[in-house]
């Protein structure tokens, strides 16, 4: 019998069991569930004597299944950073520039441009139209 140690959160495969789910995931969940519920009980109303096997196939194969396609599917970790911007605790401009850089999506020349132009404007939004303004892709 294998028992976890006290305060411990792995779980017997060695995962982390505190992670949280996606909302991707509860909706799969609760699609799922709905739609297994939904062939059982309607079966149970028509008076099929094998409406039981819905629950095993539902939740046994299908729910496990489709929570392992999502959780494949939708990226998760490093990967997921392509959709996430990642910024200090104060979110400042600077920050997220200087985060763009150190991950390589700008180069040193970009990062210092832009660096001179957010300490010539006072936000966000007039750096963003000065950036736009002086890029070489829009003087083409």
């Amino acid at each position: 019998m294998c028992t976890p140690h006290s305060g411990s959160n792995l779980t017997v495969d060695g995962r982390d069991g505190s992670r949280e789910n996606s909302p991707l995931e509860t909706l799969t969940t609760g699609v799922v569930m709905l739609v297994v519920m939904g062939v059982a009980f309607g079966a149970l109303a028509l008076g099929n004597p094998w409406f039981w096997i819905a629950f095993p196939i539902g939740f046994g194969g299908l729910l496990p299944l489709s929570l392992e396609f999502v959780r494949r599917w939708e990226p998760r970790g490093e990967n997921r950073t392509r959709r996430i911007i990642r910024t200090d605790s104060d979110g400042s401009a600077l920050s997220v520039l200087r985060d763009r850089y150190v991950r390589g999506h700008i180069d040193e020349r970009e990062f210092e441009t832009r660096v001179e132009v957010l300490l010539e404007t006072e936000s966000a939004t007039s750096a963003n139209a000065s950036i736009d303004r002086s890029s070489p892709e829009t003087q083409r």
